[in-house]
């Protein structure tokens, strides 16, 4: 399966391969789904194209009501997702389109995502730009049991208050995943938040240091210990993504990030980020 979204590439390595031991088995289900399944685990994408009428709202939908139907089918449970949001920022109809998309995303939960003891079962997740193209949701599934994680410095996503739009995103914080291999954390898409506010605005460098104080909280001991896993740090952190929304602040942001993780697995990318306040946004895998 290959995925090309379009950003620019800043910094570090211009693709990403994942690479398994075993026989893939890949499927194009239609023009616009497609989905690769591997030793208990399946990588779902859907392509949805927003031109002809077709709202992000509604591509939203649509997109998990596939992601969602799959799933029971394989009775696997969602892990990740990554929401390639085009013209993130851009107003139609007085709201966001990445507000326009959480509306979609919520809805579809309530219709067809999966619940326990009255709580949405939530994924790790990100939400970001993409210059032109379709909306595009890819989502990995696993057979192994999935944790929804939240930060102490952070009010969870889906309880954000309607000053951040009509519909809050539908997503954990990070993800506790139980794997043959050990337990690891799929960190979601993090930023300069606090509770639910943006910080340091107009400053790129106490960005990334808030965004990795949010980081350190959820990987952390006092995070994990209540369901029974020793914590990770940063060091423990890989497969490194990196979204820089204005060119002319990479070369602080990278400073930092060299600082913090060094420069050997991350993949910087330039693209509009969640909110017009925000500067910056990483994700990784902490094993």
């Amino acid at each position: 399966m290959v995925s090309s979204v379009a950003m620019p590439v800043l910094g570090g390595s211009k693709y990403e391969l994942w690479v398994v031991d075993a026989l893939v088995d890949y499927r194009r289900q239609s023009d616009w789904l497609e989905i690769a399944v591997v030793k208990g685990y399946a990588l779902v994408r859907v392509q949805m194209p927003t031109s002809g009428g077709k709202s992000l709202q509604e591509a939203a939908y649509e997109a998990y009501e596939a992601v969602f139907a799959q799933a029971k089918t394989r009775k696997m449970s969602l892990l990740r997702a990554w929401h390639w949001i085009p013209r993130i920022l851009e107003e139609v109809g007085g709201l966001e389109n990445y507000r326009w998309h959480n509306v979609g995303r919520q809805e579809a939960w309530k219709d067809f995502g999966p619940w326990q003891d009255g709580e949405s079962v939530l994924p790790a997740a990100t939400g970001i730009g993409v210059q032109e193209g379709p909306y595009v949701l890819e989502v990995l599934l696993t057979k192994y049991p999935v944790i929804p994680l939240q930060n102490p410095r952070q009010v969870p996503f889906h309880r954000y208050s309607s000053k951040f739009g009509p519909k809050p995103p539908f997503c954990s914080r990070g993800a506790l995943h139980l794997a043959p291999e050990g337990p690891e954390v799929w960190i979601s898409g993090t930023a300069s938040i606090r509770n639910q506010y943006s910080w340091w605005k107009d400053n790129p460098r106490e960005q990334v240091k808030e965004t990795f104080r949010n980081i350190r909280a959820l990987i952390g001991d006092a995070n994990l210990e209540a369901h029974g896993v020793k914590g990770f740090s940063l060091e423990n952190l890989a497969h490194h993504r990196a979204y820089v929304k204005r060119p002319e602040h990479y070369a602080v942001i990278s400073e930092e990030l060299n600082l913090l993780v060094g420069d050997g697995s991350r993949c910087d990318l330039q693209t509009d980020v969640c909110r017009q306040e925000l500067e910056f946004e990483f994700e990784a895998i902490a094993r």
